[in-house]
């Protein structure tokens, strides 16, 4: 398993009060798991079934460094029988100043409307692939809590498995260039 740390945050305090939230969040997912391969294998073996093993792995990448912005998508897996396993994306982004995260709404200056942007692009790229989403899905709006990271010079925007496409299109994600907000966006300026 792969946990980033954060160093180079305004204190020490709020380095590791980042990198408790994020190995918190993997140590969580691989106790779960540890936990469920534990009650299986032990039914498995009560009813003489083979059990095979269990696994969860997560990986990161620093998408975006400068300005005291950090950028990490992480990404775990976990597998624990059936048809395949399932990976989860999480974006975390934190202002290193400040020492907090940074939601999607204060990535913006106050009173920008920033969902009507990312809104026409998701729609713009879900009607260009259409084929790769739910035909049923109708998408409006993004959520006001809604997972993002960036990477270099784009917004990303993703949804998790099944969310929005079946399990075979995998996490969806919608990169939006940071130059579509011009000087609305913080970190760009």
């Amino acid at each position: 398993m792969k946990i980033p740390k954060i160093t180079k945050a305004k204190d020490k305090e709020t380095e590791e009060k980042f990198n408790k939230l994020i190995e918190d969040k993997i140590l969580e997912l691989k106790s779960q798991v540890a936990d469920q391969a534990k009650s299986d294998y032990d039914s498995y073996k009560k009813e003489g079934v083979e059990f095979h093993k269990y696994e969860v792995y997560s990986e990161f990448k620093v998408t975006y460094n400068k300005n005291n912005f950090l950028s990490i998508p992480l990404r775990t897996y976990y597998y624990t029988g059936g048809a395949h396993g399932l990976t989860i994306q999480y974006g975390y982004n934190f202002d290193l100043n400040k020492g907090t995260e940074v939601s999607l709404r204060e990535l913006f200056t106050e009173g920008f409307d920033y969902k009507s942007i990312i809104n026409k692009e998701i729609k713009n790229q879900i009607q260009e692939k259409k084929d790769e989403y739910y035909p049923e899905l109708k998408f409006t709006s993004i959520e006001d809590n809604q997972t993002y990271y960036v990477d270099n010079d784009d917004l990303v925007i993703f949804y998790q498995q099944y969310e929005i496409a079946p399990y075979s299109s995998g996490i969806r994600e919608f990169r939006i260039p940071l130059d579509n907000f011009k000087d609305s966006i913080k970190i760009h300026k």
